[in-house]
């Protein structure tokens, strides 16, 4: 740390005699790498590259602080000189040389990935698979790894090993003994117990479930598809709301991200009932979408976690869901409620020059059907 201070206030000197009195000082020892690493970062901020590929270069096998190197090493062939194919034989050498560990593997496949061959990191994270069967993230990256070749089957049984595998996993460490936990709280202005802030809710089991469905999508299995939104419905638990008709919305929490992912939720409910032809149930989901919509932006606005343009992109993309409701509900005749649905699009978004012209024929259209009622003396 200390050299690297030296290093940015421009004194180089004095940070390479530090580097060389800490590389006598930690010879042999597991500080040995993290000198060695802050040479190179040294040269590489010098743009000296040649000199940190040398340095890590001369790392063997045999030694302990070979994984550390390689993996710098593969760094700076594509962050610095941007040579993938160098990137990649990094990681592959690694996994050569450490046939036995899982991470070696799930790093190269990552690395595969990243240079745009999805069909060998299938290859690296199944040899990865072999090793960690009840590994559910590494069964999950396979099945990304199997979509993006194409191969949804394959791709749909890796993410229901994953989700089962999950599923168990978490029954396991439920039944396990729990040490220091405490599930209910003191309300320090009231006195009463509340529930823990520790929510059971498994974000990345979530995200597993949004995935899984978006494949069923692709492969037309629409109910499995629609089950599996169910699930993250399902799984939001304390956050949940509900439509009068008894339909759960997507609504897991506070935060963000899971707002962000319950509108994400929707919307591929709202693509799955219109890919098969349900046009009731697509009704349904778009305000189902609506008040995800309106979670988020009141989310956005009290966390103020979130730039203002990004603010108003949600106010935009929620202005443009009621104005698609209200259209429905236009087609349909009912003018009162596809109004109110306008007036809320234009609250939302009310530069919207499409939204004011569907307002200007709707009540265009009241007009005109007032005008043709009988008079009844």
């Amino acid at each position: 740390a200390y050299a690297r201070a030296l290093a940015v206030a421009g004194r180089g000197d004095e940070a390479e005699r530090a580097l060389d009195q800490a590389a006598d000082a930690f010879a042999g020892t597991s500080a040995e790498v993290s000198v060695m690493l802050a040479r190179c970062e040294m040269a590489m901020a010098r743009g000296d590259d040649a000199r940190a590929l040398r340095t890590l270069s001369k790392v063997t096998p045999a030694s302990p602080h070979y994984p550390a190197a390689v993996l710098a090493l593969a760094d700076v062939h594509l962050s610095k000189r941007g040579d993938r194919a160098a990137y990649v034989r990094c990681h592959r050498e690694l996994a050569e040389h450490r046939p036995r560990d899982v991470s070696s593997h799930v790093r190269l496949a990552e690395a595969y990935v990243k240079v745009g061959e999805p069909q060998r990191a299938v290859a690296a994270y199944e040899k990865a698979a072999a090793l960690a069967p009840n590994d559910a993230q590494i069964a999950r990256r396979l099945g990304a790894a199997l979509a993006a070749t194409h191969d949804f089957e394959r791709a749909v049984a890796c993410y229901e090993t994953a989700r089962k595998t999950r599923e168990e996993n978490a029954i396991r460490a439920r039944s396990a003994p729990r040490r220091g936990r405490r599930e209910r709280t003191e309300r320090p202005d009231s006195g009463k117990p509340s529930e823990s802030i520790h929510r059971d809710v498994d974000e990345t089991a979530l995200d597993m479930q949004m995935e899984l469905a978006e494949l069923y999508k692709r492969l037309r299995r629409w109910d499995d598809a629609e089950a599996a939104l169910e699930r993250v419905a399902d799984a939001s638990g304390g956050g949940e709301k509900r439509h009068s008709d008894g339909d759960s919305t997507f609504l897991g929490g506070s935060s963000l991200s899971s707002s962000r992912r319950d509108v994400r939720a929707c919307k591929l409910l709202c693509r799955v009932k219109a890919a098969r032809g349900d046009q009731n149930g697509y009704g349904d989901a778009l305000l189902r979408l609506k008040v995800a919509q309106e979670a988020l932006v009141k989310t956005a606005e009290s966390l103020g976690g979130e730039d203002k343009r990004a603010l108003e992109a949600y106010k935009k993309a929620l202005a443009e869901t009621c104005a698609e409701a209200a259209g429905r509900f236009a087609s349909f005749h009912d003018v009162e409620s596809a109004l109110r649905l306008f007036d809320e699009a234009a609250r939302f978004d009310p530069g919207n020059c499409a939204v004011m012209a569907q307002v200007a024929g709707c009540l265009l259209y009241t007009s005109d059907a007032a005008d043709d009622t009988p008079c009844v003396d």
